[in-house]
């Protein structure tokens, strides 16, 4: 189990708030599939997010998700390894995702977690509280 899989198993079973497992989200290093240029010519289905192109995971109805997994081994398993990809923090990802989109965090495991985007928005306001707290040299 990870980090991220501890976190989130307290915050399901009422032994610890939301909080800590946003905290631990924010912290943990996530492998990305991305889509490679010779993809994107080949017409794969990737949006350019930032300055990645991930894979989104198109769910119908204007849904789609970004796909994050907490190990290589995670990544594997679900695209048979045979994807590009991008290693970045979560709140580094948090600070790229645009608007109306969707995270999809270990999909295919039993600790999978889905943010709305309430929830991202949500997490948008805490990452510039805390870059702003450290520009004023507080954190």
């Amino acid at each position: 189990m990870t980090e991220l899989d501890l976190a989130l198993d307290r915050c399901t079973k009422g032994l610890a708030d939301q909080s800590a497992y946003y905290e631990t989200f924010l912290n943990t290093r996530f492998y990305i599939p991305v889509a490679t240029e010779k993809d994107q010519a080949a017409g794969d289905t990737a949006e350019r997010e930032g300055t990645i192109a991930p894979i989104f995971l198109n769910e119908g109805e204007g849904k789609s998700s970004i796909l994050l997994f907490d190990t290589e081994e995670r990544l594997n398993t679900w695209t048979n390894g045979a994807v590009s990809t991008a290693h970045l923090f979560g709140h580094v990802i948090i600070e790229m995702v645009s608007e109306g989109k969707y995270l999809a965090v270990n999909v295919g495991t039993r600790h999978k977690k889905e943010f709305v985007p309430e929830e991202i928005a949500y997490l948008k306001g805490v990452v510039q509280l805390i870059r702003a707290a450290m520009e004023r040299g507080e954190a």
